[in-house]
């Protein structure tokens, strides 16, 4: 296969970005849980729950989607219990680490990170203390 244009490439990563939004979104839903998309680039995040009382649900999902798609890694010690007026999900699709785990905390509004590449364990550790739960490795099979 021919490399990829820069174009191209961002356009990839738009495109599994939309596509791994819609996946958690349709798994939610299918546990009766409501959900919608944000717009307009909303700094709180990429999905909001209808009602923040589903955070808890929400972050028991994430502790089993994590477990699911990375069966080798030890158990972490995941939070779970963060509860805010508004709960938000925020989505990636590269490599989180550093400082874009911090905003992500500083944020204040997320209750999980779903993320279709590796999270450091830094970041992990860093999320779990902050009350966030997350989903690393989200194979992209599942959504493209």
């Amino acid at each position: 296969m021919a490399d990829q244009s820069d174009e191209d490439k961002l356009i990839q990563v738009l495109q599994d970005h939309r596509n791994l939004k819609y996946w958690v979104m349709q798994q939610l839903r299918a546990r009766m849980i409501e959900c919608q998309e944000t717009y307009g680039n909303n700094s709180k995040g990429d999905i909001v729950l209808e009602d923040s009382n589903d955070a808890l649900a929400v972050q028991d999902w994430a502790h089993e989607m994590h477990h699911f798609f990375n069966p080798d890694e030890p158990l972490t010690q995941q939070a779970s219990g963060k509860l805010s007026d508004a709960s938000y999900l925020e989505i990636k699709t590269t490599y989180l680490c550093g400082q874009e785990a911090e905003y992500i905390i500083t944020k204040g509004t997320v209750v999980v990170v779903v993320s279709a590449a590796k999270i450091s364990r830094p970041s992990q550790k860093k999320l779990a203390g902050a009350g966030i739960s997350f989903v690393a490795n989200v194979s992209r099979s599942q959504f493209r």
